[in-house]
């Protein structure tokens, strides 16, 4: 069944009013017509089912049926912290991200980071990821938006003690396979954020400011991965390791 984001609060049994792009996405694009129905949610959590009573040029209206409070969020608390990266790639890593069930992410700025995203430009650019997030929970079945956060410089970043931080590098002598373990500050398995640098990596001097943080620096392996493959290769290794699957 179609499912649609809405930015407002949806309430069972009464009407709803769809209009500008919501309107478009489920009537020129969708071509959803008169009595059929249509999964609702907002990103606060569940989903509302609802069916079309009538259609016009610029709006429909949706009659909310019941509300049903299923979630579909991983077991678990994956944090994603991913430096910008040129082109479209960005783009892909956060809808995949999204679909494999990440919980924020947070774009980083590195010494080697080539794409930038200009102060004029950022608010547009940040409503645009959004929108990559949000069409990748309409697909995947999410109820829960991914919490975006915007560019930070990686030298800024604050380690919580309540999760474990990894970073990747093709000299760590740790694998994900064992790298993974219980943190003596109350972190553990289930509570992990994952630090991807951009498309040269991580400078030295980064990966030794994270390790005195207290990020643990793995490898996968003898192949070096591109920055977009490396996120969606271990949030899935970590959702087969410890999450849902």
């Amino acid at each position: 069944m179609p499912r649609l984001y809405i930015d407002a609060p949806i309430i069972p049994n009464q009407s709803f009013i769809l209009k500008d792009a919501p309107f478009n996405h489920a009537i020129r694009v969708l071509r959803l017509q008169i009595k059929d129905e249509i999964v609702l949610f907002n990103g606060t959590g569940g989903e509302y089912l609802a069916i079309i009573t009538s259609i016009d040029k610029k709006h429909a209206v949706l009659q909310v049926l019941d509300f049903n409070p299923i979630e579909r969020e991983s077991s678990l608390n994956l944090h994603l912290y991913q430096a910008l990266a040129k082109g479209d790639k960005l783009d892909y890593i956060l809808q995949k991200a999204t679909e494999l069930g990440v919980n924020s992410i947070t774009l980083l700025i590195s010494k080697r980071s080539i794409a930038a995203i200009a102060e004029e430009r950022l608010d547009k650019k940040m409503a645009h990821f959004r929108s990559i997030i949000i069409s990748a929970c309409e697909q995947c079945g999410r109820n829960t938006l991914p919490v975006l956060e915007l560019p930070l410089k990686l030298h800024k970043l604050n380690l919580s003690s309540e999760l474990n931080y990894l970073t990747l590098d093709p000299k760590a002598e740790d694998k994900l396979s064992d790298s993974i373990k219980v943190s003596t500050k109350g972190a553990t398995h289930k509570n992990i954020a994952l630090i991807i640098g951009p498309e040269g990596g991580l400078s030295p001097d980064e990966l030794d400011l994270l390790s005195k943080k207290g990020c643990q620096s793995i490898n996968l392996g003898a192949r070096i991965l591109r920055t977009e493959t490396a996120a969606i290769a271990v949030i899935a290794a970590l959702q087969a390791l410890f999450g849902d699957w």
